[in-house]
């Protein structure tokens, strides 16, 4: 059979759940009592997760005896990350790695027992697989971390106290009077005893006890104890004295109730020696009941004998020995914070060789930490920063630092990771490069870049004039077509600078409705002009709406401007024109009434009134094709003369002539009725009523006013009429009123004569 490949620690199957081949039960019995000696949890399963067996040491970290061949995944109760979030056992290490067939290494989980105790473990759960390579099963080991999460606890505790004894050592070794040095014992009391008050008090000249600094503590209480103290002066090797609970305690009835008022419910007395006698104590208090540890009594102790170096020369050399090692204390955090950073840390020279790294640096440039050490930093510096590099490491050696810079390193795998480093000098020769990954800021930053260029592209392309202020209405920002128009810079319009492009009748109602938007939060409209580059006002409607963070709160406005000035040239367009349609059409009515008035009035002798009637229509329907083509600005006075005469004009027996002119509407229309009614009379009466007359129509204009004669020969002799007829009265009256001109008819023997005048720039 050729041999297994096993995936880095994997492991061949053993006895241990399932013996067979040439061990026998009782080779698989023996490794069955050997794990069940053996200190770690250790347990088995199938690959389906059923546990198959599990040793006493699982079980009694269990707090249970699991169910072989029922539990499945774990043998614990329940389990949680470390942070306390559960787990499914579905989801555990066992489970991932019977399910992947890859071991699971340097996981933290918390077991819990169902008697509710909470252990911290580290699994280590390996697959097991048969000499064919099949998985087969899982073996894992389980390690109580218990032991050493209380160690750190206790290690974490007795370092801040060693930080509090060594600040207080060196503050007193700076001390320049007492009360330095007393702000410094109380200080380092409160800190590394964690009472909530302090005193400190000497015998004075006379051997009485008296307050010489104190924290937390009344006026009244110092006046009421002074002078107590459980030695005399001078007395050798006290003790400390405790007191854990003073309402239980066996005191003097006055002295206990004025503690017990002050609110103390456990103190102790710390004697200060110097010279191998009692000069002093001092007193740390707790305000409820506290058991006093041996290790808290002797830290009293500890920073007594500190204290007691202000007046004992003897006590400098231990004062130093215990600075000394404080500081090899400190040294040592200070390595671990090092190693276990989640920063990046090197040490390097001045050539920028690294000599020592970190675990959270190796993770950021992607290298082996062993690899890194020896190699120059610039070495996987990408080129286009190595300029940045050399520049900072040149400024530290001139003496600058702290320096950041930002740069980006090479991985191996050919990728850039953004980091940001600060240099700091240790010494001549060392320097210390704090690196954080900023990958996901500057990715940020570029993606609020890009961001940012589109918005702008859009706001500068936009139709609209858009702006945008603060919460309160202050502008910051505009589009450039905002600029471009008003021709002013960000810097002149900014704040409340939009003033100066604002009409004066308008700016106060603007500002104050501006105003009344920005405290409501409500939508702002306005209309109003803006003042452009070129010094012209153009209107403008205006809109701002709030932006609101997600509380409602508004953080800014954004608005707009939309030019409407065409718009509403075109609304006051419109209003003239349908004032000016309406005036028409009451004129058109006004005619057409006066025209159905005569022809029936006529008619009540004629019988063809109604076709009479419909010609006039038709004649004032032509006059207003025209001036409908013209939107009734007026019209070309020989088109009007044309279309006028053209129904009558069929034998080509009508001549025109006349120079161009242009006539009003009401000019237009008058002329068409007056030369309708002149070619009607013709055709009935006069020159066009046989096949021999003929017309001549002839204008002509001088100093702005139009001149037009309409001469009839060639037909039947004309014999003036004995009354006036509508024709008559309409040319000779109504026409020289509409024409604001004149206008007569003369009745010669030999033909019909109308002379009309009117001025050229006739208005209505």
């Amino acid at each position: 059979m050729p041999p297994v490949t096993r995936l880095p620690g994997e492991c061949a199957v053993s006895n241990i759940a399932e013996p067979r081949g040439r061990t026998g039960p009782r080779e698989a019995h023996n490794y069955k009592d050997l794990l069940d000696v053996f200190p770690a949890a250790v347990y088995v399963t199938d690959a389906d997760g059923r546990v198959t067996f599990f040793n006493r040491a699982a079980e009694e970290l269990a707090g249970r005896t699991p169910q072989i061949g029922i539990d499945r995944w774990c043998v614990t109760w329940r389990l949680y990350d470390a942070s306390g979030a559960p787990i499914s056992l579905e989801d555990c290490p066992m489970a991932q790695t019977l399910k992947t067939g890859v071991p699971v290494r340097n996981v933290e989980v918390i077991a819990e027992r169902p008697s509710g105790e909470r252990v911290p473990l580290m699994p280590f759960p390996t697959p097991l697989r048969d000499p064919a390579g099949n998985l087969v099963g899982a073996v894992n080991m389980l390690v109580d971390l218990s032991a050493l999460k209380n160690a750190e606890r206790d290690s974490s505790r007795r370092a801040d106290e060693q930080a509090a004894l060594y600040r207080f050592t060196d503050r007193l070794y700076r001390a320049e009077s007492e009360t330095d040095v007393y702000d410094a014992a109380l200080d380092a009391i409160l800190s590394a005893l964690r009472c909530s008050r302090a005193s400190i008090l000497l015998f004075d000249d006379a051997g009485v006890m008296q307050f010489v600094a104190a924290r937390g503590l009344s006026q009244e209480y110092r006046g009421a104890v002074t002078g107590h103290s459980p030695w005399k002066r001078g007395e050798p090797q006290p003790h400390p004295i405790h007191i854990e609970d003073v309402a239980a305690a066996e005191l003097p009835g006055e002295l206990k109730a004025t503690v017990l008022a002050e609110g103390i419910g456990a103190l102790a007395f710390i004697p200060l020696v110097a010279d191998g006698g009692v000069i002093g104590k001092f007193m740390a208090y707790h305000d409820a009941p506290h058991v006093f540890s041996e290790e808290e009594l002797e830290l009293g102790l500890t920073i007594a004998r500190h204290l007691g170096f202000a007046v004992e020369r003897e006590r400098a050399r231990a004062f130093r020995q215990q600075a000394e090692m404080d500081l090899r204390r400190s040294k040592e955090r200070l390595d671990l914070l090092f190693d276990r950073a989640g920063i990046g840390m090197v040490l390097m020279g001045g050539d920028c060789v690294i000599a020592r790294s970190n675990a959270a640096f190796s993770k950021i440039t992607g290298r082996a930490p062993e690899k890194l050490i020896g190699q120059s930093c610039l070495d996987f510096t990408h080129p286009d920063d190595l300029e940045a590099n050399r520049h900072a490491a040149a400024a530290m050696a001139e003496g600058a630092g702290p320096i950041s810079f930002e740069k980006r390193y090479l991985r191996p795998d050919e990728s850039e990771i953004w980091v940001r480093i600060t240099l700091s000098k240790v010494s001549d020769n060392q320097i210390l490069a704090v690196v954080e990954d900023i990958s996901e800021r500057r990715a940020s930053e570029e993606r609020q870049r890009k961001s940012d260029a589109e918005f702008r592209t859009l706001a500068d392309n936009m139709h609209q004039m858009a702006w945008m202020t603060t919460a309160t209405g202050e502008r910051y920002w505009y589009n450039q077509r905002w600029l471009d128009y008003t021709g002013k810079s960000l810097d002149e319009v900014k704040g409340w600078g939009w003033k100066c492009v604002h009409h004066p009748d308008y700016y106060e109602r603007v500002l104050a409705s501006y105003k009344r938007a920005m405290e409501t939060g409500q939508p702002w409209e306005e209309t109003f002009p803006l003042r452009g580059k070129d010094g012209q006002y153009r209107w403008f409607l205006t809109r701002a709406l709030p932006i609101r963070d997600e509380r409602g709160k508004v953080v800014r406005w954004f608005g707009t401007n939309t030019d409407i000035t065409e718009r509403l040239q075109a609304e006051e367009q419109r209003t003239l024109l349908i004032n000016e349609l309406n005036h028409r059409v009451k004129n058109t009515l006004a005619t057409v009434q006066s025209l159905a008035m005569q022809t029936l009035r006529e008619g009540e002798q004629s019988k063809d009134a109604l076709t009479l009637f419909s010609s006039r229509l038709a004649a004032l329907s032509r006059a207003h094709d025209i001036l409908t083509q013209e939107n009734w600005r007026g019209a070309q006075l020989r088109q009007v003369v044309a279309q006028s005469v053209a129904p009558f004009c069929t034998s080509g027996r009508i001549d025109l002539g006349g120079p161009e002119a242009r006539v009003t509407p009401k000019q237009a229309l008058a002329l068409t009725i007056a030369l309708h009614e002149l070619c009607t009379n013709a055709m009935k009466y006069g020159a066009l009523s046989n096949d021999a007359g003929r017309v001549t129509l002839a204008w002509s204009t001088e100093q702005g006013r139009l001149h037009m004669n309409w001469r009839e020969h060639g037909g039947p002799p004309v014999t003036p009429p004995t009354r006036a007829g509508f024709g008559t009265r309409l040319i000779e009256r109504g026409l020289a009123k509409d024409l604001g001109g004149e206008a007569r008819i003369l009745y010669l023997p030999a033909g019909v004569i109308a002379q009309m005048c009117t001025p050229l720039e006739a208005r209505e």
